[in-house]
């Protein structure tokens, strides 16, 4: 039998001043982080119960499970575990020196850390005191599984004074107590808490449950009234049927079916404590990995495909990554997207160090148990452990593209216009992606068949808009030349880009004066005499478009169209465009194609009236620019008076 334990009480050595005010401070944001620690504890401590009954050394079996109780009227929040349990010189170890030390130095690197603005991720380190956070009183109660153990109490109102005495508890396991401070008030709330545990601890390995004292009085009290309102109906029916003289009451099933109902509100864990991403591939089912995607990202929409990461070797890693159908209009945010595990502990969702920050327009669970956690983001950024991993993570997302452009190619194209922003935005982001997944690269035509990169001309002609662009597209087509459709925010950095990694291959916009073939230049002065009075913010030029083509198109160069793009991109980055330096890079003229194939300009340049002259001047001209979808307000206004002038003329 053991000896009974002596009350003692102490102090706890303080290697820096006032520990748990600065945690407090410094970590107000971040204050729930103690709820997944003291969870971790209990999941540590019931997986080294469970260690110990396989290995004999515990003869008695157990269901695991981890209690979180909130009582609103105490403000306290209780964590019990059927752990492995503490005895009292095992508290004095493990929490009076052992973990008090693991809190010390993790303020201490926290202190280091946090003087640069990236902190540390995930603020894991701290353990059993981050428990004091929120609080102004911690307790635990304690029974070791050890034979004959006698159960312990500790308490500390403040971290650093603490008692130690003998208690009584029935279960091995511990029980921490948290009365929570007046600043703490946020955990008062069952449904902050229950949040909590779901962000932090929903694939934990242990099952958790979570119990609210008020929700609980609340049911009771509702159960009451129904049971006391369907007593009075049974009561009120058996008098009338008494009255009645029907004799016996038929025998019902209703207390089966109130049992019946009993059984299927028996309390569930929250959480989900073997993910889709334990199992291997091999043993995964397309409904396996949908379910998980509903589960895990609460998007009922389908994704299009996904990737299970699953290795030992060189890395120790886990996962499953979702291809989700993209609708960029609604994309408000990237955090959330791919949520970073530890041992299936949550850690971030952010951690672009780790994750490129182009995986993150894909949805996913990452689990790497050897990362390093209580570390900078500045570390990440250097560690060659971190960067093999991100490499290996890009390059399996590259390896999925390709196999899906090899093995079902109606199935890629169908997906495109959904992946197709991230498989851009990663080609510019990462090089090494571009270099992996560049053979799957794709443009739609504006006949809906696909151009594939491999196999690209040197000049590739494109719309931005098929519909709006449909005469140039035309013009294009007849020229025997294929237009590809890029009407995305991110194409005009893009083809920028994939000019740059292929110098011989160049980009060109239907609308493009370059777009043509040569015209009678021996006609352009005269037409350029006679438009200039009206066209005096554009060039001119010439081209033979064919006897059927419009008689005058506005066009720009490529560079002008380019420099258009530019300026609407540093417009969406907040640049001053009046800056002399952006504006005098940026400005660029449409020009005015003449086309020299229509014949109405012999007849035009020898008109003799010259008030119909000028009339169809500017009727040209309006024509041009409402081709081009600039003629809009006033100008509209005028051109559609002066077409009613000239039929009118016509029809004299």
């Amino acid at each position: 039998m053991a000896e009974k334990l002596r009350d003692q009480s102490g102090r706890l050595s303080v290697d820096i001043d006032n520990i748990f005010p600065i945690i407090r401070q410094w970590l107000y944001s971040d204050q729930d982080i103690f709820i997944r620690e003291l969870i971790s504890n209990a999941c540590d401590a019931i997986t080294k119960r469970q260690s110990l009954v396989r290995l004999g050394e515990s003869a008695v079996e157990f269901t695991p499970r981890i209690q979180v109780t909130l009582d609103e009227n105490a403000r306290q929040l209780k964590f019990s575990d059927n752990g492995i349990g503490m005895t009292a010189e095992e508290i004095d170890k493990y929490i009076n020196r052992v973990a008090f030390s693991g809190a010390v130095d993790f303020l201490a690197k926290y202190q280091e850390d946090s003087k640069s603005a990236d902190g540390i991720i995930g603020h894991f380190g701290l353990g059993f005191y981050s428990a004091f956070m929120p609080a102004e009183k911690v307790e635990i109660f304690s029974l070791s599984y050890l034979p004959g153990a006698k159960a312990a109490h500790w308490l500390s109102e403040d971290g650093v004074s603490y008692t130690l005495s003998e208690c009584e508890k029935a279960e091995v396991g511990t029980e921490i107590i948290i009365t929570l401070s007046d600043e703490a008030q946020k955990f008062v709330n069952a449904g902050f808490v229950r949040a909590t545990l779901h962000k932090y601890c929903y694939f934990m390995p242990q099952p958790i449950f979570f119990t609210s004292v008020k929700e609980e009085a609340e049911e009771s009290a509702r159960e009451s009234a129904a049971a006391t309102a369907k007593a009075k109906k049974d009561e009120t029916a058996a008098t009338n049927e008494a009255a009645a003289g029907s004799g016996d009451t038929p025998a019902t099933d209703e207390a089966a079916t109130d049992t019946a109902q009993k059984r299927s509100t028996a309390p569930q864990p929250l959480n989900n404590t073997s993910p889709l991403w334990l199992k291997k591939p091999s043993e995964c089912t397309d409904e396996e990995y949908l379910a998980f995607y509903r589960e895990a990202f609460q998007d009922f929409n389908p994704p299009l495909f996904w990737i299970h990461l699953n290795m030992d070797y060189p890395f120790n890693l886990k996962g499953i990554l979702y291809f989700p159908k993209q609708n960029e209009e609604k994309i408000a945010t990237l955090d959330g997207r791919i949520k970073l595990y530890s041992n299936q502990v949550f850690v971030a969702d952010n951690i672009k160090e780790v994750i490129p920050d182009f995986l993150f327009l894909l949805r996913g669970c990452i689990d790497c148990p050897d990362l390093p956690l209580n570390v900078s983001r500045s570390f990440l950024q250097h560690d060659a452990y971190v960067q093999k991993l991100s490499a290996h993570i890009v390059k399996k997302v590259a390896d999925k593209l390709n196999e899906i452009f090899r093995k079902d190619l109606p199935a890629y194209e169908k997906s495109w216009d959904s992946i197709s922003t991230f498989v851009k935005y990663g080609m510019m982001r990462d090089e090494k992606f571009y270099e992996k997944a560049n053979s799957a690269l794709i443009f739609r035509k504006t006949d809906d068949t696909w151009l594939h990169w491999a196999e690209a001309p040197k000049e590739i002609y494109y719309t931005v808009d098929k519909e709006k662009q449909a005469y140039y597209v035309d013009l294009a087509i007849s020229r025997k030349h294929e237009v590809v459709c890029l009407g995305k925010e991110i194409d005009a950095p893009f083809i920028n880009f994939l000019e740059y990694k292929r110098p011989d291959t160049h980009f060109i916009a239907v609308e493009a004066e370059n777009n043509n073939e040569a015209g009678d230049s021996e006609i352009l002065p005269r037409l350029q005499e006679a438009f200039s009075a009206y066209a005096a913010d554009v060039d001119f030029g010439v081209a033979a478009l064919g006897v059927d083509a419009l008689p005058a198109v506005l066009m720009e160069t490529e560079d002008g169209k380019r420099a258009k793009q530019m300026r609407e991109m540093f417009k969406q980055m907040g640049q001053d465009l009046n800056d002399p330096n952006l504006n005098g890079m940026m400005q660029a003229k449409n020009k005015l194609v003449f086309n020299t194939d229509n014949a109405i300009w012999t007849k035009l340049l020898n008109l003799s009236d010259a008030e119909t002259k000028a009339e169809l001047i500017a009727q040209l001209y309006d024509l041009a620019k409402l081709n081009y979808g600039i003629l809009k307000g006033n100008e509209l206004t005028a051109f559609l008076q002066r077409s009613d002038v000239l039929l009118k003329k016509l029809a004299e």
